[in-house]
């Protein structure tokens, strides 16, 4: 392999490196309402393993030549096995700020539900 390619992949490595964590971590949503799926609890190992498949399936398509069906299993491997480890501590360290935010999105979920049932006019029933 080139010294070029070695480096390249080394530095996505270690660039990508936490990603599910902070993927998860939008602080956006927190108080703009971005993504509905942050601040999930282990949601950053959640999409990490999301990627992982995403990236295999679309690697292994027949149409793709073998060699780079290896590559690519390789790196997304690897990438993985460097990567998930890292997104479990990281979401474990954020415990308190995803059930904090899981807590409150349930909250107002039942605010809202509870909203809704109050609007909808009762049905009536009638005796005869």
């Amino acid at each position: 392999m080139k010294p070029v390619m070695v480096v390249g992949t080394l530095l996505a490595l270690f660039a990508s490196i936490g990603c599910g964590t902070l993927y998860n971590l939008d602080f956006n949503t927190c108080c703009c309402g971005g993504r509905p799926d942050s601040h999930r609890i282990y949601g950053g190992v959640e999409a990490e393993i999301a990627f992982a498949v995403k990236n295999l399936r679309e690697i292994t398509a027949p149409d793709n030549a073998l060699s780079t069906q290896i590559f690519g299993v390789t790196f997304v491997s690897v990438l993985t096995l460097l990567d998930l480890p890292l997104s479990i501590v990281g979401d474990t360290v954020t415990l308190p700020l995803t059930i904090a935010a899981q807590i409150q999105t349930h909250e107002q979920t039942k605010a809202k539900q509870a909203r809704t049932e109050t609007r909808e006019p009762a049905a009536t029933h009638t005796t005869n």
